[in-house]
């Protein structure tokens, strides 16, 4: 194979707030973008990738998160099982769909990692309540990485990205100084790019910040306003090393490449 194609994408985050009202009403609202999703889905099929990367906190994991394990009206209505089902249905079959053609990679990020922590408490648990073995996706064709694995397709690098300290300003640039590769990373919702210069190699490094596919206003948020960007990124790593890859931003739902539009 002369070169290998990609898409990965991550931070879906899929999964409801559902909150009680005053007066004792159910109201649920999606913390996931699957009209965003979709579109890439779309793309996805037209492009014929021969890797997808989904590249963490795919689930919210909401029940159980470690932040409202302990504040039992935010865990009202929630279950791990609902979650797991829905998400399945709406999104994980959509890309097992493309199995036959393309590897497919899991990554855990940081919201995942909740479902071990728990499992650490209570041993029983153990591979048990998290996305990967509840929905068997290794049956499915789905390869795992855990959470702070890198994965490389050659010389470019691929993380969740939440090991990288909390430094949104710096965490492109943090990325490439901490591994020392071009790196494309996610967990941050947003879009960053830094380049650095190898004086040894006279070569280029960059690191970017890939944006999210979830909810840019979800119901715990506190302010109206933030970062947060829709998008993914893909690309074409040749058999000598080189690539050229494009992280492409979703704007309500829509979207194009090369000139053809997506979304709706």
């Amino acid at each position: 194979m002369s070169s290998i194609r990609y898409v990965a994408f991550g931070d879906l985050h899929y999964g409801h707030n559902k909150l009680i009202t005053p007066e004792g009403r159910l109201v649920t609202t999606p913390v996931h973008e699957i009209k965003a999703f979709n579109a890439m889905v779309d793309f996805i099929r037209d492009y014929k990738p021969e890797k997808i990367l989904l590249m963490g906190d795919m689930f919210d994991m909401r029940p159980v998160s470690r932040h409202e394990l302990h504040l039992p009206k935010k865990q009202e209505g929630q279950r791990l099982k609902e979650m797991y089902e829905r998400g399945d249905s709406e999104f994980v079959q959509g890309i097992e769909d493309f199995r036959d053609t393309a590897e497919l990679h899991w990554f855990d990020g940081n919201h995942e990692a909740w479902a071990y922590q728990l499992a650490d408490k209570v041993p029983g648990l153990d591979g048990m309540i998290d996305p990967y073995n509840y929905l068997e996706l290794k049956h499915r064709g789905f390869k795992f990485h855990r959470q702070g694995d890198i994965y490389k397709i050659d010389k470019l690098a691929f993380a969740h990205g939440d090991t990288l300290g909390t430094s949104l300003q710096t965490a492109a640039k943090n990325a490439v100084m901490r591994y020392g590769s071009s790196i494309r990373v996610w967990h941050w919702h947003t879009w960053q790019a830094y380049t650095r210069e190898v004086l040894e190699t006279k070569a280029y490094q960059t690191g970017v910040c890939v944006p999210c596919l979830c909810n840019r206003a979800p119901s715990y948020t506190f302010t109206p306003l933030n970062s947060w960007v829709h998008g993914f990124n893909y690309g074409e790593v040749e058999a000598n090393g080189t690539f050229q890859d494009q992280t492409v931003i979703i704007w309500k739902n829509r979207f194009s490449v090369n000139g053809k539009h997506y979304g709706k």
